[in-house]
């Protein structure tokens, strides 16, 4: 049986395997990447290896790939190395659920946010602004993937969060410069870039495939390419544009012209009585 890696487009697990490959230099695997989900299940990453074993935790794949690198990357040291599995342990139990809650409730302060991006800050503070080394690691490249949504210019609430950890702020800005993190976005999305990321936590599917059986699943070797300055794609979420966090700005504000209206037809009335009683007793 050949080892095949199901994925969704703008997943930011996917987004985790994609910066791995273009950090190592290396686009080609051997295994096949199918976009779609797993027979019989529901993982939106998962590698099926020989014998059936299906391994759909996405920091565990993460390792296994990133398994040929030898040096920084995974950890030269037993110290590192258990740093390292430290920080992918702590994005998949506390940072991931926190960025999820935080787009999904459309508050990026919400005190399990806060609390994550606290204990990255200090690690950050007391380690010369990185993660590990000078040298972008594993770690790196899993914990910048999980802040992606509520950190990238785009977010709603990346102004707050900017203010809240800077130093965090500047280590996600540092690796986002960096060539293999900015093409992997858009490799890893299908060319859609920040909106896709937040459409996928949001529930919305925007650009994956749907559950189906592997008929319908689209296979191929490699990751696919990407345009440097990629062309406008359209896709069917674009001809609605307001999303839950737009819409609730429109509904308030539309309250709050109406409640300015009322109050004006309350004091013309009331100006207009004034007049009237004056004319006709005056």
């Amino acid at each position: 049986m050949e080892t095949t890696l199901y994925y969704q487009l703008a997943d930011p697990d996917y987004l985790k395997i994609v910066i791995i490959s273009e950090v190592l230099g290396d686009t080609t695997h051997p295994y096949t990447l199918v976009k779609g989900y797993p027979p019989g299940a529901r993982s939106t990453l998962s590698l099926f290896v020989a014998d059936g074993i299906n391994i759909s935790s996405a920091n565990e794949i993460c390792r296994i790939l990133a398994g040929s690198k030898r040096g920084s990357f995974v950890g030269s040291s037993p110290e590192q190395c258990a740093l390292v599995d430290y920080w992918l342990e702590w994005e998949s139990s506390t940072l991931k659920p926190a960025v999820r809650c935080g787009v999904l409730n459309g508050k990026m302060d919400t005190p399990e946010l806060l609390t994550a991006l606290g204990r990255l800050q200090g690690h950050l503070s007391a380690h010369g602004g990185t993660l590990m080394e000078k040298e972008v690691c594993l770690a790196d490249v899993v914990v910048w993937s999980s802040l992606y949504p509520v950190l990238a210019p785009e977010s709603a609430g990346s102004g707050v969060l900017h203010r809240v950890a800077p130093l965090v702020c500047q280590w996600f800005i540092s690796l986002a410069r960096k060539e293999p993190f900015t093409a992997a976005i858009w490799k890893a999305s299908g060319d859609v870039g920040y909106q896709g990321y937040l459409d996928f936590l949001l529930g919305k599917n925007v650009g994956v495939a749907t559950p189906c059986n592997n008929s319908c699943v689209e296979k191929h070797q490699g990751f696919p390419s990407s345009k440097s300055k990629p062309e406008k794609c359209v896709y069917e979420h674009e001809a609605k544009p307001i999303d839950s966090w737009n819409r609730s700005k429109v509904v308030q504000g539309f309250a709050i012209k109406m409640e300015v209206l009322a109050k004006f037809c309350i004091y013309t009335c009331a100006y207009l009585t004034l007049w009237t009683s004056i004319l006709q007793y005056g």
